[in-house]
């Protein structure tokens, strides 16, 4: 079975063309199934537990990488193990780079009838969260506990924040073993006349982190660019998941 996840910004007329689109292409693919249309009324948590899924449904997340990360933190939460589909049709697509699906409707359906499934293992925030590929956060408060072993904090001005990638990120050409390590990419800022660069300072591998607050201000880190949670917080390689990619996913 096909379970359809629909922004609620495809409520908007604008989008009314891609939904005839999409809806003609699933039909004549064969690719029907459930929709669920989320609006400003109605609940994501309330859908998903209103789906009997399986292991063997597949589930479709229509919209943006915002809704795909709150919609796998739900279907991860609750034990389930689905086949998972990304369609991109909003904007902040950086999964999508990811699993190699294009904004394109016609060619994202396409790469999900030919459903090439590949493994991709999460990572776990104290058994409350999950992440695909990155979590970011400044580094003003922040100690990190590297492995059980290294603790670090960093005072340096220029540092303009830190990002754990689970995965391969498409804006960095550093590879991630997704199975087995984290990376940790620190980001300074470098002065350069008028402009202002970022460049990687340096990078560290981890398996296991731990980020704590060393103020009394709250401390919030990014999920995915998308959801955010706050500090203390303990990251370690989670469950793995089905997902259908295109042809060069880079994971």
């Amino acid at each position: 079975m096909y379970y359809y996840i629909l922004h609620n910004e495809l409520n908007n007329e604008r989008y009314n063309k891609t939904l005839v689109d999409l809806h003609s292409l699933i039909n004549n693919l064969g690719l029907s199934g459930k929709f669920y249309q989320l609006s400003p009324y109605s609940e994501l948590q309330n859908i998903i537990n209103k789906i009997n899924i399986t292991s063997n449904d597949t589930v479709c997340i229509v919209g943006d990488d915002s809704l795909f990360t709150n919609t796998i933190n739900l279907i991860l939460k609750s034990d389930l193990e689905p086949i998972i589909c990304y369609l991109p049709i909003i904007n902040n697509n950086v999964l999508s780079k990811l699993f190699d699906i294009p904004k394109n409707i016609e060619k994202s359906v396409l790469i999900l009838s030919k459903r090439k499934i590949k493994l991709l293992t999460t990572a776990k925030l104290d058994n409350e969260y999950f992440f695909i590929n990155n979590i970011s956060f400044s580094p003003t408060g922040c100690n990190l506990l590297i492995d059980n072993k290294y603790n670090i904090e960093y005072n340096n001005e220029n540092l303009e924040k830190i990002i754990i990638l689970n995965s391969t990120h498409p804006d960095f050409d550093i590879h991630v073993d997704n199975k087995k390590y984290f990376n940790i990419l620190f980001l300074y800022s470098k002065k350069e006349l008028l402009s202002k660069k970022i460049k990687i300072d340096s990078i560290l591998k981890a398996q296991k982190i731990s980020i704590t607050t060393t103020t009394n201000q709250q401390q919030k880190l990014t999920i995915d660019n998308s959801l955010q949670i706050n500090a203390p917080v303990s990251i370690t390689k989670g469950k793995e998941i089905k997902i259908i990619v295109g042809k060069n996913p880079i994971f």
